[in-house]
């Protein structure tokens, strides 16, 4: 498996985190489809530094930047986005990392 294919694969398997309740074996008895935050960043994971993890946001179509724990305060309140992830495939133009 390429780099590139193994990234579709987890951005194909995320994507599908908002229908879980509809597709998981679980079905009706998940009450709160996961949150989601998944940008086109190879430095955005918790074992680096908390800039390149808590800086790092990701502009859905027609909206501003969004950090992980925006993200995750939407998920938990269960209010405004709880899933955003790079769309922008060829360009990234959504994503961006910190230096």
């Amino acid at each position: 498996m390429t780099v590139m294919s193994f990234a579709l694969t987890v951005h194909s398997e995320l994507a599908g985190f908002a229908n879980l309740a509809t597709t998981a074996e679980e079905g009706a008895r998940i009450t709160k489809a996961p949150g989601v935050f998944a940008p086109a960043c190879s430095k955005h994971d918790t074992i680096h530094d908390n800039a390149e993890t808590f800086n790092t946001t990701i502009t859905p179509a027609g909206g501003s930047p969004l950090r992980l724990l925006q993200i995750f305060d939407n998920w938990h309140a269960g209010t405004g986005t709880p899933t955003v992830l790079q769309t922008e495939s060829l360009t990234r133009a959504d994503t961006f990392c910190p230096p």
